[in-house]
């Protein structure tokens, strides 16, 4: 591996890291993101801007989603419904 790939993979480790804290409910604040990849600060900042522009953006559709699979008899919360709608994706 070169010095880029190295690179890569280990902001890919750190963007993991986060998505790991978010399933369990814990997700790290970007201060401790940062102290953990100090080397990558403007990267996950940029990465946290705009995850969280994103997130916002679609709890209007995730509301939409979730309120449907209740109507349909789905037994889901609120963290569960990406994986419901990964599962039946060919369906909706």
């Amino acid at each position: 591996m070169d010095n880029g790939q190295i690179r890569s993979a280990r902001l890919a480790a750190a963007i993991l890291s986060y998505f790991e804290s978010v399933d369990r409910g814990a997700p790290l604040v970007c201060t401790s993101l940062i102290a953990d990849y100090p080397e990558y600060a403007t990267e996950l900042r940029e990465f946290l801007e705009i995850y969280s522009w994103l997130e916002q953006l679609t709890e209007p559709l995730r509301c939409m989603e979730t309120h449907a699979l209740a109507s349909s008899g789905v037994d889901v919360d609120s963290s569960d419904t990406f994986l419901v709608t990964q599962s039946r994706g060919a369906e909706l």
